[in-house]
């Protein structure tokens, strides 16, 4: 089971096996995937009673909450296992709900389905083995500088075709290419970078440019507005400011950003990111990550070396995660036009470190050795 949704199977069952809890258990798996409480669904028990009728067992309220049926209370009970999807995420489930035996396993992306077709095409030449074991990436030796500075490239050079075809911005694929692609909501904070204005004026004009997009929730008010924000943002200071909201986010631009970013941007209120898999995705494409040690990123940084790191303070306030991020983007500004051969270091390691472990591969065999067995 997927999150509390699904958790009412566990009823049916139930009432199916004759009120055997032990023998629904052996049956059950659940993974959480949301460290808000708000993710995890309460339900009144005559709203219960009504909608599921005989499928509530006597003893419901030991099972899924005294005063409110919670969905995540009653999966965990009837579930032989447990599981967050990061290291952090099922320490936090653990706090959330103290008493269960909560592990993790961490997500993966799939290899074949984000990896664009440029580096594709690179590593089908030098690792053809890869398609069918990405943890031969772990080992790019064989692999030219001049090629993987070439492919990405182009990888990034189709991304800027598509944003000049959509937007008339005038990008190009000479300057330092940041993406940020999220659902749009408030704790994922999209605005953060655009805390002080003259700092980024300064910073990153005629040497950055920054791609947004994402969609909102349809009823996530505040989400619509950060969007809004990012729009004003960019024709109100275009003059200023190399930036462009992309329209019509889906997969398909989805895969055009991750494959074409120079950096991919994550700027979440920790813990709150119970894993995420966007950035995974760049890695493929030899793109850097830069984000806040939540989720899969706290186990997989090496600051500096394979990618850089926003802060490491769970209660740190919105200043002083802008100030982190405006010193560690100054830093990876200089360090893509002053130093390219530690650039192009950090992209091989980018690659080589995080490929080989944050892909579904590993992440199944996880889930069956850990669980499934």
């Amino acid at each position: 089971m997927n999150e509390g949704h699904a958790v009412f199977l566990t009823l049916a069952m139930l009432k199916d096996l004759g009120g055997d809890e032990a023998l629904v258990r052996s049956k059950c798996m659940f993974t959480t995937h949301t460290p808000v409480a708000a993710g995890h669904d309460k339900f009144n028990y005559d709203l219960a009673s009504k909608v599921l009728g005989g499928y509530l067992p006597g003893n419901i309220r030991q099972l899924a909450g005294e005063d409110l049926l919670n969905t995540t209370v009653l999966a965990l009970n009837l579930s032989r296992s447990a599981n967050g999807v990061s290291q952090l995420h099922g320490e936090i489930s653990r706090l959330m709900f103290p008493g269960f035996d909560i592990g993790h396993v961490t997500n993966g992306v799939h290899h074949l389905s984000w990896t664009g077709p440029d580096f594709k095409e690179l590593y089908d030449k030098y690792i053809p083995a890869w398609r069918q074991n990405p943890q031969l990436l772990g080992d790019i030796s064989v692999i030219p500088d001049s090629d993987i500075v070439e492919t990405k490239r182009k990888a990034k050079k189709r991304l800027i075709s598509y944003i000049n075809s959509v937007s008339a911005a005038g990008f190009t694929d000479e300057l330092l290419t940041i993406c940020f692609a999220r659902r749009a909501a408030a704790y994922k904070r999209s605005t953060l970078v655009f805390s002080d204005l003259e700092f980024l004026f300064n910073l990153s004009y005629d040497r950055v440019q920054f791609v947004f997009a994402g969609k909102a929730h349809p009823y996530d008010e505040p989400g619509k507005e950060l969007i809004r924000q990012i729009v004003n943002t960019g024709k109100q200071y275009e003059k200023q400011l190399r930036l462009v909201f992309v329209p019509n986010y889906n997969i398909w631009v989805a895969g055009l950003m991750t494959s074409g970013a120079d950096v991919w941007l994550n700027t979440p209120r920790r813990p709150r990111e119970a894993s995420g898999t966007s950035g995974m995705k760049v890695c493929f494409n030899g793109g850097v990550n830069m984000s806040v040690l939540d989720g899969w990123w706290r186990e997989a940084c090496n600051n500096r070396i394979n990618g850089w790191a926003i802060g490491d303070d769970e209660d740190q306030s919105d200043e002083t995660a802008a100030a982190d991020l405006y010193q560690d983007l100054e830093d990876m500004v200089t360090t893509y036009y002053a130093n390219p051969r530690q650039w192009l270091s950090i992209m091989r390691r980018s690659i080589s470190d995080l490929t080989p472990q944050f892909n579904t591969h590993r992440m199944v065999l996880e889930y069956f050795h850990k669980y499934y067995k």
